[in-house]
């Protein structure tokens, strides 16, 4: 085992010195997610707007921001998914576009349309090739009045 272990210190030391004696950062496409008023967290819930049964809530606005350093690329020709038992009532317009370049961002919007009074809620995941995140996860929550 120590042995293994000291090629192994050796060959990271071999990289090191190939890349001019300094550890590469490398940390691929990575997506941060955001409404106009604050950022949004994997797990995260999300309001949408008290909305009359029958009658459709202004779009909110979900900011994709590429903050990695390769291009973010969405998977599946619908990559922004609405699910749980209120998936019906809330409704993704447009679906994202990409790929996003490094520091650059997309936009989608969500729109709550209750048929019935009261709370409803749901699941909206982003499928992309961000390699800690590739199903960036959070919540939707809207009230019929």
């Amino acid at each position: 085992m120590r042995r293994r272990f000291r090629r192994l210190l050796g060959l990271s030391a071999l990289i090191l010195l190939a890349f001019g004696g300094a550890a590469a950062a490398w940390s691929g496409p990575t997506l941060q997610v955001s409404t106009s008023a604050a950022p949004v967290s994997s797990g995260d819930t999300v309001s949408l707007p008290d909305t009359a049964p029958g009658s459709l809530s202004a779009p909110l606005t979900i900011t994709i921001l590429n903050v990695g350093d390769q291009d973010l690329r969405f998977l599946g020709a619908r990559p922004v998914a609405v699910s749980g038992l209120g998936a019906k009532m809330f409704e993704i317009v447009p679906q994202p576009r990409g790929p996003i370049a490094p520091g650059s961002f997309a936009s989608f919007g969500i729109v709550f349309a209750p048929t019935a009074a009261g709370t409803h809620d749901a699941t909206v995941t982003i499928l992309s090739n961000d390699p800690n995140a590739p199903g960036f996860t959070f919540y939707v929550s809207g009230d019929g009045m």
